[in-house]
């Protein structure tokens, strides 16, 4: 047996704001202040800065000074930036995962329930643990841990929940795993680029439709 590994508090206090800036509970522009935070969470200021750090480090935040913070705001070039890479990143793990003959049953297993959960916010868990049996496939860490670090950065209210989007992902899904279960390498990396440019097109859209990030 291990020893059982204690969570830094800064780590979960980054965690809980991130969690609130990902819900929409902070919008974008918040001030975060040091001493209302620690507060609100019933910690000391000291872990509260420390997270305010990471939380700059990735992204989420500007700070201000050691004591305040504001939430970042998102525009076109952000959104464009983050699903070119993640195309990148998820088109060349696609590949590899194919080369390394992935056993596509969970996939094909996910991509059903997927359809029976359209609409619902049971799809968006779905969806992500279908993109993670495929990092896994890669066995390319380095890319994983890159890919892992922009999953999840756009606020939801910019994220589609509606039935017709969600049909259509689905529908590239099953073109990818046709790929994979090829064992078509190029054809995978192709049909995951595309997948994600799509959706980077979606999020512009909505993007457009909302107020400014």
């Amino acid at each position: 047996m291990q020893k059982i590994q204690q969570i830094p508090a800064r780590i979960k206090i980054a965690h809980e704001i991130k969690a609130a800036i990902l819900s929409g509970q902070l919008a974008p522009s918040s001030e975060l202040v040091q001493e209302n935070i620690a507060s609100l969470l019933g910690v000391s200021r000291t872990p509260v800065r420390e997270a305010f750090q990471l939380l700059e480090k990735d992204g989420f935040i500007d700070l201000v000074n050691s004591k305040k913070a504001i939430v970042k705001k998102f525009d076109t070039t952000d959104v464009s930036e983050h699903y070119e890479l993640r195309a990148l990143l998820e088109s060349q793990v696609a590949q590899k995962a194919a080369l390394n003959h992935i056993n596509t049953s969970t996939l094909n297993e996910l991509i059903k329930e997927m359809d029976d959960l359209a609409g619902t916010p049971g799809f968006i868990e779905k969806n992500q643990t279908f993109h993670q049996v495929i990092w896994d496939a890669s066995q390319s860490p380095k890319h994983v841990e890159l890919i892992n670090h922009l999953w999840n950065r756009i606020p939801a209210e910019l994220v589609s929940s509606s039935k017709e989007d969600h049909l259509q992902a689905n529908r590239e899904h099953k073109a990818i795993v046709l790929a994979l279960d090829s064992r078509d390498g190029k054809r995978a990396n192709q049909m995951m680029r595309e997948h994600i440019l799509r959706t980077k097109q979606d999020y512009l859209k909505r993007l457009g439709q909302t107020k400014p990030f």
